[in-house]
C-alpha cells in the first residue's frame, strides 16, 4: 500500500518464496544476489555455495530479520536501510546510527562493503578500509516508492558485475531508485538503463 505522501507501507505474502531453494552450482557466475523475502536457510546455503565458486554476494538485507555477524561471514557486500543498518550494526556491536562513520565502522568491523540507502537523502558506502563515499538523490516527483529499493539493488548488481567504481556504481544506483518513484507499482516502475544514463547525462 501507499500513504498519502507516496511511501510505501509493505504487506508480505510469502507464497512460493517460503519454499525457495539455493542454486546447485554458481560455477561461471560474476556474483549473487539475495534477500530476505526467501528463508535464512535458502540463503545461507546460497552463500556456502557462492563462496566455493569464489562468487561475490550482495546480500539486501530487506526486509529486516535477526541475523548473526558469523551468518553473514561469506557476504561481500551488504546493501541496507537505514532501519536495516541499526538492526546489522546491533550485531555487530558498532553504531547504529546511519551515518558515514557509523557505515565506516561496521565496514571494518564486518570485512565487507557496506552500502546505506537514505531515500530521498541518496546513499552512502563503505569498503572495508573504512573508506567512505556519499551520494545525493536527484530531486523527483514523488509518485510510490515501491520497488525503489528493489531498482538500486538491480542496478548496483549491474554496476559492480561491470566492474565500475564504488563511486559511479553509487551514482547510478541512486539515479535508478529515484526514477522508480516518479511511477506506480513495484516493476512497471524500474527504469530502463538508458533512462538512467539520460538522466545522469542530464538529458
Amino acid at each position: 500500500t501507499v500513504d498519502a505522501a507516496g511511501e510505501n507501507c509493505i504487506a508480505v505474502s510469502p507464497g512460493a518464496n517460503a519454499k525457495a531453494a539455493p542454486p546447485p552450482t554458481l560455477a561461471g557466475e560474476r556474483l549473487l544476489v539475495t534477500q530476505n523475502e526467501v528463508p535464512a536457510a535458502a540463503n545461507a546455503a546460497a552463500w556456502r555455495t557462492a563462496a566455493l565458486s569464489n562468487v561475490h554476494v550482495i546480500h539486501n538485507a530487506a526486509p529486516t530479520a535477526d541475523v548473526s555477524a558469523d551468518a553473514l561471514a561469506t557476504v561481500g557486500t551488504l546493501v541496507v536501510n537505514a532501519h536495516e543498518f541499526a538492526s546489522i550494526a546491533s550485531a555487530f556491536g558498532t553504531a547504529t546510527t546511519a551515518d558515514i562513520a557509523a557505515a565506516s565502522a561496521l565496514a571494518q568491523a564486518a570485512s565487507k562493503t557496506i552500502v546505506v540507502t537514505l531515500g530521498g537523502a541518496g546513499a552512502i558506502a563503505s569498503q572495508p578500509d573504512g573508506s567512505a563515499i556519499a551520494c545525493a538523490a536527484p530531486e523527483v516527483t514523488v509518485v510510490d516508492t515501491t520497488g525503489a529499493g528493489d531498482a538500486f539493488v538491480g542496478a548496483f548488481a549491474v554496476a559492480m558485475a561491470e566492474g565500475m567504481p564504488l563511486e559511479v556504481a553509487l551514482s547510478f544506483s541512486v539515479t535508478a531508485a529515484s526514477l522508480a518513484c516518479e511511477a506506480n507499482g513495484a516493476q512497471a516502475s524500474s527504469p530502463s538503463r538508458t533512462a538512467i544514463e539520460d538522466a545522469l547525462r542530464g538529458a
